[in-house]
């Protein structure tokens, strides 16, 4: 079965070997060839959309041009025409950035050649059972989520509903509702569980989740009846030590409400990873919103801790870069953060990660923390003396956090915990043969509504 990202793959394949025959062609003419005869449009050359400006098409790689060919991304805005010696455009000078304005910058053409970026399509997208691209407005297509064996790699599925498209502007403060979510890859009442999160997450403010331990049946209950939303998800792949004993797939995801659909979607790897881990994010408004879940615990001699250092640093940087070239105003970085820096709170014995706060330095917001101190709230996300999924009890950490960019550019006005609720007619069997109530996840999530004074 063919999957979307395989499609992507015979695309740029197809691109180049176009791009190859053309420059052959080019460069085996003669004086005696009819180079000078009117010619019909050569299918082998990409051509530039009409809509996409010549000075940001010439700097994209080739992969993308045939994505955009292709129809696989919408331009939102177009760039900007500079007079002869003028400076390059400035990509902030649209009122939202697109994938041509953001895949064109030097910085983000940089990181894709590394292939520590990866840009993906925007446009709503559906395949069927068999692989076969269907088009957005296919009726086929249009109302039905497909059917999938598992999680594409960092591909975008879009859920049509019948609401209106967003005409909000992006000028001035805006307000997004933010909620991240570790969903527990187990198999346990998995469709239970994820309708009880979107009963009880979508339907409450259309807030933008950030998922983590996403896997392919997780996904297609998670996707069934979520019309309003589409998801932007990740794959990955693990070996059996270099995560949690097992092989396993399962990776991040965002979701996106329909009406306020992201204008650039794409991915970020961490150089220093054993897990294959990174960011997956979107663009909406000029915020960049994006999940990840930092290297986790893998026994006693691989704690984790020296790459999760490591990553922080490489996000603070990535999101740092971005607001300094005016590629996005803001940032939230949102997930399963593994992050164990308040143990000294409670044990002076105990050895955990170093300050985040200090790693990320005063210009970084972290939304619990921003109003509620360590003493007045604990902040707890993974609880075992109160979440029914975990039989750990005493092992109580902030795992889950919401950390925001620049300090001076955002507004926390509310954070509160939430999924502490038990689910009715759900149960599981603990490894002491003891059966207890589930709740949706053994991480409770956060909730957060900030405002972006951009």
């Amino acid at each position: 079965m063919s999957s979307f990202h395989d499609q992507l793959k015979e695309v740029r394949r197809q691109a180049a070997a176009k791009q190859a025959a053309a420059t052959a062609l080019s460069t085996t003419a003669t004086p005696g060839d009819s180079v000078n005869q009117p010619q019909e449009p050569d299918p082998s050359i990409i051509r530039r959309p009409p809509d996409v400006d010549a000075e940001a098409w010439s700097a994209l790689p080739d992969d993308l041009k045939a994505e955009l060919a292709a129809g696989l991304h919408t331009a939102t805005s177009k760039r900007p025409r500079s007079p002869p010696g003028a400076a390059a455009p400035n990509p902030s000078s649209t009122s939202t950035i697109d994938t041509i304005s953001f895949g064109s910058h030097p910085y983000i053409r940089e990181l894709m050649e590394r292939g520590q970026v990866t840009l993906r399509p925007t446009t709503p997208t559906y395949f069927s059972g068999s692989g076969k691209r269907l088009g957005a407005e296919s009726s086929q297509g249009a109302k039905k989520r497909p059917k999938t064996n598992g999680l594409s790699n960092t591909t975008a599925i879009s859920l049509l509903s019948d609401s209106d498209d967003d005409d909000s502007d992006t000028e001035g403060p805006v307000i997004l509702p933010l909620l991240t979510q570790n969903l527990w890859f187990d198999s346990t009442c998995q469709e239970l569980r994820m309708r009880h999160l979107k009963k009880t997450y979508f339907s409450s403010g259309s807030p933008f989740v950030a998922c983590q331990e996403l896997t392919g049946s997780l996904l297609q209950h998670l996707s069934s009846s979520s019309s309003s939303y589409s998801i932007h998800d990740q794959q990955i792949q693990q070996s059996p030590r270099s995560g949690v004993g097992s092989d396993l797939r399962y990776g991040c995801a965002m979701l996106f409400p329909k009406s306020r659909a992201p204008t650039v979607m794409g991915s970020f790897m961490f150089v220093k990873s054993k897990m294959t881990r990174g960011l997956t994010f979107g663009i909406v408004e000029n915020v960049l919103l994006a999940s990840t879940h930092l290297e986790s615990f893998n026994g006693p001699r691989d704690p984790g801790q020296e790459f999760r250092a490591l990553q922080v640093v490489e996000f603070k940087e990535f999101v740092e870069k971005l607001v300094s070239l005016k590629l996005i105003k803001a940032a939230a970085v949102m997930g399963d953060m593994n992050w164990d820096d308040e143990k000294a709170a409670v044990s002076k014995r105990a050895l955990g990660d170093t300050s985040m706060a200090k790693l990320l330095g005063g210009e970084w917001i972290d939304a619990y923390r921003n109003l509620y101190s360590v003493d007045a709230h604990n902040g707890y996300t993974y609880d075992g003396n109160q979440n029914a999924m975990l039989s750990s009890n005493g092992f109580r950490r902030r795992f889950d956090r919401i950390l925001l960019y620049p300090a001076n550019k955002v507004e926390v006005s509310k954070v509160e915990i939430v999924g502490r609720e038990v689910i009715e007619g759900g149960e599981r069997v603990l490894q002491s043969g003891k059966r207890s109530k589930i709740t949706g996840s053994d991480h409770f999530g956060l909730r957060a509504v900030v405002k972006f004074d951009i």
